[in-house]
């Protein structure tokens, strides 16, 4: 079924009145009348007499001497520009351009003090932890792996102490467990 005829019978079941127009479209153009259209725009300008609603009188005015003034005025207006025009000085132009100047130095002074005092505080903490006892950082470390997990595996020793190994121990420990 084709498009068209499916519109139409769901037009008609919903009881539309759009099915009863026809498909054709009401306008008529005449006959030839794009070729006869040129023509008829040419001859309708040809019969306006266009010059008949212009003036015959010139609407412009020239007033009295105005060309006996003219270089006059313009000599006058040549001499005002060449004369050397004075500088106005505007204070608050000047107020902020050093506003800017000044915010600019306090903002690298103030980035400078801090990273001085940073530099200054890393200092000061490997002075305090240099003077702390072995004992102390030993039971530190301790007490941190207690918490410490490795792997599945939790470190609950108090017992981390370097283990001196020999070569021997650890030729065997690697040949148990399957390295070369």
């Amino acid at each position: 079924m084709q498009p068209e005829n499916e519109i139409l019978k769901e037009l008609e079941h919903l009881g539309s009145k759009l099915s009863n127009i026809p498909k054709t479209t009401p306008y008529r153009v005449p006959e030839k009348y794009f070729e006869k259209l040129p023509q008829q725009i040419l001859t309708s300008v040809l019969e306006q007499d266009l010059t008949a609603s212009l003036p015959t009188e010139n609407p412009f005015d020239v007033p009295q001497g105005y060309f006996k003034s003219l270089p006059g005025k313009i000599l006058s207006v040549v001499k005002e520009e060449q004369k050397p025009k004075s500088k106005v000085f505007f204070p608050g132009k000047t107020i902020w351009k050093n506003a800017r100047f000044a915010a600019a130095a306090m903002l690298l002074i103030i980035a400078g003090a801090g990273i001085f005092r940073f530099m200054s505080f890393s200092d000061s903490l490997d002075k305090q932890l240099a003077s702390l006892p072995e004992e102390t950082i030993k039971e530190y470390v301790v007490q941190s792996a207690n918490e410490l997990s490795v792997g599945n595996s939790i470190v609950a020793s108090k017992d981390i102490l370097p283990v001196q190994l020999t070569e021997e121990e650890i030729t065997s420990y690697l040949n148990e467990t399957g390295w070369q």
